[in-house]
């Protein structure tokens, strides 16, 4: 019997470089880390499109649909730190803590 999803919880990290943005995220199933993306180029929401990606969604449908026509709830936020805020180290580490 296949798991049904009941919510989809997405959490990036946002790193801002020389005009450049990047961004490390962790996916979690129902309360359970599912995937972690790693130190990448992304800006706005690209962390939401590289989600679907990594959930096995194509290219023409977006995260948010995906999710209200299968009754999951989708939570989402991006932390955005410039300046003396998130390293690259910091994104990459985090992004291995628990995916480990």
């Amino acid at each position: 019997m296949k798991q049904e999803i009941k919510t989809i919880e997405v959490q990036a990290k946002m790193h801002l470089d020389s005009g450049n943005t990047y961004f490390s995220a962790r996916i979690y199933k129902d309360g359970e880390l599912f995937k972690v993306l790693p130190f990448q180029y992304g800006y706005g929401e690209q962390y939401l499109y590289e989600t679907g990606k990594a959930l096995g969604l194509n290219d023409d449908t977006p995260l948010w649909r995906h999710c209200a026509d299968n009754s999951i709830e989708l939570i989402h936020s991006a932390d955005y730190k410039t300046g003396g805020g998130y390293s690259e180290r910091h994104l990459k580490e985090w992004a291995k803590m628990e995916a480990e």
